[in-house]
């Protein structure tokens, strides 16, 4: 019952997103216009910068609605989990995090290969190390710290991203794959982004899961089978 309930929930999301994405482009364009036009007066056009950041946003969820909806997609080739969870590191590193987050990593040197699409993988990963980046900064904390590990054996490569945020609590993590939810305030969050990761793990045929870790924050865990050659 809970599959049938998703997908119908893909397909709504997929309907909703394609009615929505052009009317938003369309604000967006012309409040754009306006925003450069010299001869409206100042106070108009802070209102329409505010208009710009805000129908930006909507479009941003509308395009995680698409991609939630659509499943599937991109090709799937062999890639190298070492590779990519480091690449993905690096670009983490390079963003603007809430708070100050080291990130630490035990990859090894072997090669993880997985059958996956890389870009998708990659955005599960940024969006992981995002969440708890938020996590730390919602807990009023300075700064934290982030740990991924790497584990293999011969049928599985396993990813482990651990936080020391607050950790969740146990009704929301029943919920937390689940599309639309939530635990932040009103316009802080759309719901969709543990939601998405789900969805690309499982279309690798990977299981996720999230536990608390021992001594406070979170522990999210993908499990994705190792590639062979002669798999």
């Amino acid at each position: 019952m809970k599959a049938e309930t998703l997908a119908a929930t893909a397909m709504l999301s997929a309907g909703v997103a394609h009615e929505l994405n052009n009317p938003l482009g369309v604000v967006v364009g012309l409040a754009e216009l306006l925003v450069i036009d010299e001869d409206l007066h100042e106070s108009v056009r802070a209102d329409l910068r505010v208009i710009v950041k805000e129908t930006g946003r909507a479009v941003q969820v509308v395009r995680q609605l698409l991609s939630y909806g659509r499943g599937g997609g991109g090709l799937l080739e062999v890639v190298d989990v070492v590779e990519l969870a480091e690449s993905s590191a690096i670009i983490f590193e390079a963003t603007r995090a809430p708070v100050e987050v080291t990130l630490t990593r035990d990859l090894g040197t072997e090669p993880a290969p997985v059958m996956a699409d890389a870009f998708r993988l990659q955005e599960s990963l940024l969006a992981i190390f995002d969440n708890a980046a938020k996590a730390i900064a919602e807990a009023d904390r300075e700064s934290g710290r982030i740990e991924m590990a790497l584990t293999t054996d011969p049928e599985h490569v396993t990813i482990r991203i651990t936080d020391d945020g607050p950790g969740i609590e146990a009704d929301d993590m029943r919920r937390l794959f689940d599309p639309f939810f939530t635990t932040r305030e009103v316009g802080k969050g759309a719901g969709m982004g543990l939601a998405l990761v789900h969805r690309t793990v499982r279309d690798f045929g990977g299981q996720i899961r999230c536990e608390n870790a021992e001594g406070g924050g979170a522990s999210f865990v993908i499990t994705l089978d190792r590639y062979t050659e002669d798999a």
